[in-house]
């Protein structure tokens, strides 16, 4: 058990206060496409000698963008947006007590001018251009996301990198062991976890195990996944294979809505929907979706159910926002079966449930602060709330107690376990041939006693688990798992150069912490 420590960090900005006395002016237009249809997310940035540092707006979802409360004087305005070329209107005259009108309509970019750039950390901040990076680096967009169909992440990556492979050990499509150049990113626990995964800046491998559970990532939220390769001790532990980070989608990267349903066979169904939408400010993202299917085996049931809630600020020197993501799964997963049994049945199993529920509930917050032109500070907090509940039904190995291992008073079919096991036979025979060659008595006498443990009914515990019970050549075994994670980040970045070279600075310090309850235990059954 580990118990919660709590910190508290305070931040404190102060702005200068500006005069009062001036009349402000007010900056206005739309942004618009080749075909003039508006442009959403459109990053514009008004500066001028009057002004301490630049002040920067994005566009809604038509396109339009205000500035409110400027001083009167010349502005050059840029207007930037990814896959477009960049525009650049110097010498804007805004006049006091008037409202300046500027509409631009941005021309798409040829591929030559684009730049593709990638984050050396968890934060957002710290973009290098790929081509500086001394490792593979492999980028997938939320259009390439969407248009794969894929469940999860895991397929996603697999799908497009060649790296990246994928293991069915749980035999649920949710729930894949991933392999990457050899290092394993998996949900099931014993595993040695080699890969580090972020969901916006925030470790998203459990605490108990490090695992990484696939079907509490919101695929469908995904503005961008990155995996980088190599050991990187910016990313923290478990990143001596590479990392995994994720940026989810927010009301200025996102507007409108989108909608997708779609079904088919063994009763499948799959129905997503989110919107976006932001004033230029403030904005909000919302989208959910849900998973269902029977499973093309017997006893096979799915269900996957991810929501997914962003509330976004920016302003002239802030971006702030608050996430919140919940999820509530439900997945069978049934190990696998003797080919004679296929042989019969092709959806038959051998033994189950094998029945794991996951429940979360997961809030992260963000602020993203423009010190200067060349410093700036990045700030992540969360809390992270996980209920995990696996049901397994295993084949046992439990049989009637020999006479030497049935305590007084109990029933003559008292059941025991490793008392009737029949892989033993070699064992067993083994163990006496040794037992013969020894001259000690009481040597003999020991190896001649059964090993057998009496079962006792764990909720009544002087009452003997016996045959008519349960025949006892099977067991269901529950484990339970409730993990609290809180923690935050804090990174400084710097991009001042260095002498003639340009230089990106970094330094950060996280603290991460824990609350775990586990406990198991296992019922006899019948096959």
């Amino acid at each position: 058990m580990m118990f919660p420590v709590a910190w508290s960090v305070g931040l404190l900005l102060l702005a200068p206060a500006s005069g009062t006395g001036a009349q402000s002016a007010s900056l206005r237009g739309r942004v618009t496409d080749p075909r003039d249809e508006g442009l959403p997310g459109v990053t514009v940035v008004a500066s001028s000698e009057r002004l301490t540092a630049p002040v920067v707006m994005t566009t809604d979802e038509d396109g339009a963008y205000v500035f409110q409360g400027l001083e009167s004087g010349d502005y050059t305005v840029m207007f930037s947006l990814n896959g477009f070329q960049t525009e650049r209107r110097s010498r804007t005259a805004v006049a006091p007590g008037e409202e300046t009108v500027l509409d631009v309509r941005l021309s798409l970019a040829p591929l030559a001018e684009r730049v593709d750039v990638v984050a050396v950390t968890p934060l957002l901040g710290t973009d290098v251009d790929r081509d500086r990076i001394p490792a593979m680096v492999a980028v997938l967009g939320a259009s390439e996301i969407n248009s794969r169909g894929t469940p999860s992440v895991a397929d996603s990556l697999h799908e497009r990198l060649g790296t990246v492979t994928l293991e069915g050990a749980t035999g649920n499509l949710f729930q894949p062991t991933l392999r990457f150049r050899g290092f394993t990113a998996s949900p099931l626990l014993g595993l040695p976890q080699g890969v580090a995964v972020y969901q916006n800046g925030v470790r998203i491998n459990e605490p108990f195990g490090d695992t990484v559970q696939f079907d509490l990532m919101p695929q469908f939220a995904m503005n961008q996944i990155q995996l980088s390769a190599g050991a990187d001790p910016t990313y923290g532990l478990n990143a001596l294979g590479g990392a995994l980070a994720a940026q989810l989608k927010n009301g200025f990267d996102f507007t409108g809505f989108r909608g997708e349903f779609s079904g088919g066979s063994f009763e499948r169904f799959l129905g997503t929907a989110e919107y976006g939408v932001n004033n230029g400010r403030w904005a909000l993202y919302m989208g959910a979706t849900r998973f269902d299917e029977q499973g093309w085996r017997v006893q096979s049931p799915s269900e996957v159910t991810q929501a997914v809630a962003d509330i976004g600020y920016r302003g002239d020197r802030v971006n702030a926002g608050v996430t919140v993501t919940y999820a509530d799964t439900d997945l069978n997963g049934n190990g696998s079966a003797p080919i004679e049994l296929l042989a019969v049945d092709r959806s038959a199993v051998f033994t189950y449930p094998d029945n794991t529920k996951n429940r979360l509930a997961f809030v992260q917050s963000r602020y993203d602060l423009e010190i200067s032109s060349a410093w700036s500070l990045q700030l992540t907090a969360y809390y992270r709330d996980l209920d995990r509940r696996t049901l397994n039904g295993d084949e046992g190995e439990f049989g009637v107690c020999d006479d030497d291992s049935l305590p007084g008073g109990a029933p003559d079919d008292t059941l025991c376990f490793g008392a009737d096991d029949d892989d033993d036979d070699e064992e067993d025979a083994l163990r006496q041939s040794i037992a013969s060659l020894e001259d000690d008595d009481e040597d003999e006498e020991e190896s001649d006693e059964s090993e057998g443990i009496p079962l006792v009914d764990a909720r009544n515990p002087g009452r003997f688990i016996t045959e008519a019970d349960a025949l006892g050549n099977a067991a269901f075994n529950r484990t339970n798992t409730k993990s609290r994670g809180y923690g935050a980040t804090a990174q400084a970045t710097a991009t001042a150069p260095l002498g003639d070279r340009e230089n990106l600075f970094v330094v950060g310090a996280s603290g991460d912490l824990a609350d775990i309850a586990f406990d198991s235990h296992s019922e006899v059954g019948t096959l």
